[in-house]
């Protein structure tokens, strides 16, 4: 304390000034890289946040962006598909037939059901061209190759149900879906689906599909609701894990939980595909209503 102020008597001549504290340049310094380490922590905590809010906000344009290539990975494959089939079928001596529109339906199918069980979202860039490429295929790509004979085994390569055949199960399949979706019964999505499959595999083998498909998402349904809802809810976990993980290397969006009575239609189309290969269900309900009135499955 001063000692002026401190009411100390001065005597005459006696210094009054203060001798200078000593500074601890130490202590400063650590204190200035402190203030440095916070303020770089504090920007690389915002950049940070920055990046990930731009990951978490992902505009659908840009979560869409990968879409070409994975259908270029679909053609791919069912055109190897296809082509292996073709191969076995001549060295075995059967009469299999081509199979890249099936192989197409079912990696179709799969995608699809992956997508409606992790997010209850079939999205447009898969069920749009889907749609576009088997009409292509059945109206146009076919037919042209039908007509010169050294194309014909071209043709039968896709194993196409043909013009009429698609066009009948695309418009069926689509007059279904939005009866459907009127009442609720389907979303948006599943009806471009169906009709995208429809005009895959034609009338009548896509009857088969759906009828299939119909009695796999009624079971899932009583299924999922014996269970308070726990079934559909760990397959969306699971589905949503393998987004992550394995194909989409993000965060899956739009994942709203599903009701104790709901089925992602996807899943069960892809089962009705599956099984409606070797057999459709409405055959044994045919039989057993009427017998012989039911063709042979295949």
């Amino acid at each position: 304390m001063d000692a002026l102020a401190a009411g100390v008597p001065m005597s005459p001549g006696q210094d009054t000034t203060l001798p200078a504290q000593p500074v601890d340049t130490d202590s400063a310094s650590r204190s200035g890289a402190v203030e440095t380490d916070l303020d770089a922590d504090n920007q690389s905590a915002t950049d940070a946040g920055k990046a990930g809010g731009k990951q978490a906000n992902t505009t659908p344009h840009e979560r869409e962006a990968s879409w070409p290539g994975y259908w270029a990975m679909g053609l791919a494959l069912s055109a190897v598909a296809a082509t292996a089939t073709m191969i076995i079928a001549d060295r075995t001596g059967s009469n299999i037939g081509g199979t890249f529109v099936l192989s197409l339906a079912f990696l179709t199918c799969a995608a699809a059901a992956l997508c409606d069980s992790a997010t209850r979202r079939i999205p447009n860039v898969l069920t749009y061209p889907a749609l576009l490429i088997a009409l292509a295929i059945n109206l146009f790509i076919v037919p042209v190759l039908a007509l010169n004979e050294a194309t014909v085994p071209a043709a039968a390569w896709f194993g196409a149900p043909g013009m009429d055949s698609a066009l009948f199960g695309f418009l069926g399949c689509a007059a279904i879906g939005i009866i459907s979706f009127m009442f609720r019964g389907l979303g948006g999505g599943d009806v471009k689906l169906i009709a995208a499959i429809g005009a895959m595999l034609g009338y009548p083998d896509v009857g088969g599909v759906l009828f299939n498909a119909l009695v796999f998402a009624t079971v899932i349904g009583l299924v999922n609701l014996a269970f308070k809802g726990d079934l559909v809810r760990k397959v969306q976990a699971m589905s949503m894990s393998f987004q992550v993980n394995l194909a989409l290397r993000r965060k899956a969006v739009d994942a709203y939980p599903f009701g104790k009575t709901e089925a992602p239609f996807g899943v069960a189309l892809l089962l009705g595909l599956i099984t409606a290969q070797w057999m459709p269900f409405y055959v044994p309900l045919l039989n057993w209503l009427a017998p012989g009135i039911a063709p042979p499955p295949g």
